[in-house]
């Protein structure tokens, strides 16, 4: 069950009359006649388990498209166990990826739209929640998203080597340790995970226990089995190569520097560790570690004159020396930039091309490059960074990249992270309404969402708005729960004499 109140979802379309004409043999006109309906009018019928109601409107196709049924309408029948209503409206065409089914753990519907030929979406999700079967539906129907970081955070052994036996790379292996999922962690060493691999822990992560002040500190695997004390996971990463003196590189912890006087070693870390262990820490020792970290400034001048020329906006020198084989470890911060004057997306571009983690940025910047690719409204730099592996693992970032979206009207966007999760669907029409938002208003009714916050449309004197909404079913009688003032008044209130018309018109209909 999702954690918001659907009294305050999202919604649609207006009402038209659909009459379908045929001639018959006595060239007397049958009419075939579908009474108005609107999009409240539909999901009152999924509320009353109408099936014979929902059949009714599914017969109106110009309207009932896979588009309009798809998202909004298919996923409230699905949370609210209507499961027949939701196979009539799979068997009309709903549904443009599985993901909404796999949301709600329902097996039966995800093998009726694969059989529809829906795109299969949602392998993160199944092997997270260790759904095996569902997970091999998906793969057997050629499911691309084969991401084994949730599921390693989970410790879902067979989800993980399923992803990895159908292509998926190794990942997650940070979160397994500090789970303390041991099989896991051999199964991704074993399968080629990066026992050295720097990883950071940044917003959002800090429910897997990872003390705050390491918080969005590059770490190794065996850092993290140190924080944790786990002399198994310590020994397991030591005898699978794990060098106990990985450090980053200068340039990186010049553009993201260390939150710690001086960037922690993995002996350093163990030995500030509270109630240390001796035997890690000897063990440790058995294997070389240092307690000076050495990094490595191999072209560090290179490299420095390559973030100077992208804090500079420079461009061509930028391209010049990638071009030369410099190559950037990470963001620091000359992508930050809150007004599209600013903001370069060129160099945003040029650097995630290049490699540029999208994840490694200067710490305490609310915005990574991906959250400022969206704000500046640069979707296809924004895809980029997702596809480059930008952070998307945890709901903290993906309500900011869904909230800027909206806030920022980017329908496209919203699209996109549809594709990537639908768990928390739910938020987009009440701030593209608080917004004043009217194409992404129409959009979303477009795909079924319900007409709600019409109230806050009639105080903001959004007139577009309020039509769009009385016309996908919004009640205009309904009162302001805070002072009982009807819509009526708050119109009237108002002065708008457009939307006082409206109300009425609406109201006597």
């Amino acid at each position: 069950m999702r954690n918001y109140k659907r009294s305050t979802f999202v919604p649609l379309i207006g009402c038209v009359i659909i009459v379908s004409a045929c001639q018959g043999a006595d060239d007397t006109n049958v009419h075939s006649e579908i009474p108005p309906w609107t999009t409240q009018d539909f999901y009152d019928a999924i509320d009353e388990d109408d099936a014979k109601q929902v059949q009714l409107y599914l017969s109106d196709s110009t309207r009932a498209t896979k588009e309009y049924l798809g998202y909004y309408l298919l996923d409230y029948a699905l949370e609210q166990e209507r499961n027949d209503i939701a196979m009539m409206m799979v068997e009309a065409g709903a549904g443009v990826n599985t993901l909404p089914a796999v949301t709600h753990d329902n097996l039966e519907i995800v093998e009726a739209m694969l059989k529809n030929g829906v795109k299969p979406r949602g392998a993160w999700l199944a092997a997270e929640r260790g759904n095996i079967a569902m997970l091999r539906l998906l793969l057997e129907h050629g499911e691309k998203d084969l991401s084994t970081k949730t599921a390693a955070r989970n410790g879902e052994l067979d989800a993980v080597k399923l992803l990895i036996e159908h292509g998926a790379q190794p990942e997650g292996l940070h979160d397994a340790v500090v789970k303390d999922h041991e099989d896991v962690v051999k199964l991704l060493l074993d399968s080629g995970a990066d026992p050295n691999e720097l990883d950071r822990y940044p917003f959002g992560r800090e429910n897997l226990g990872v003390p705050y002040k390491f918080i969005d500190e590059f770490l190794s695997p065996l850092h993290y089995a140190v924080i944790v004390q786990s002399r198994a996971m310590v020994k397991l990463l030591l005898e699978n190569g794990a060098d106990p003196n990985v450090a980053p590189r200068e340039i990186t912890l010049l553009q993201v520097p260390s939150d710690f006087e001086r960037w922690p070693s993995v002996l350093e870390t163990a030995t500030g560790s509270e109630g240390g262990d001796d035997e890690i820490l000897a063990l440790l020792k058995l294997h070389g570690a240092s307690s000076t970290a050495v990094h490595d400034d191999e072209d560090i001048e290179r490299e420095k004159e390559l973030y100077k020329a992208a804090s500079v906006k420079r461009h061509t020198r930028v391209l010049e020396l990638l071009e030369e084989g410099v190559k950037p470890t990470v963001f620091g911060e000359f992508y930050y930039a809150f007004s599209e004057e600013r903001y370069q997306p060129k160099l945003v571009q040029a650097f995630v091309e290049a490699g540029a983690d999208p994840d490694d940025y200067r710490f305490g910047y609310p915005y990574g490059p991906a959250s400022m690719a969206l704000n500046n409204g640069d979707v296809e730099n924004f895809k980029r960074l997702i596809e480059a592996g930008a952070q998307t693992d945890t709901f903290s970032t993906r309500y900011v990249y869904r909230k800027i979206a909206c806030v920022k009207g980017l329908n496209e966007a919203i699209v996109y992270l549809w594709d990537l999760d639908f768990e928390e669907i739910g938020s987009e029409i009440w701030i593209a309404v608080n917004y004043g938002h009217t194409h992404m208003v129409e959009f979303l009714l477009a795909r079924g969402s319900r007409p709600d916050n019409l109230k806050t449309a009639v105080e903001d004197e959004h007139v577009e708005i309020v039509k769009m909404l009385l016309a996908a079913g919004a009640d205009p009688d309904q009162t302001d729960g805070s002072d009982e003032k009807t819509l009526h008044q708050l119109a009237a209130d108002t002065g708008n004499q457009d939307i006082i018309d409206m109300l009425k018109k609406a109201s006597a209909d």
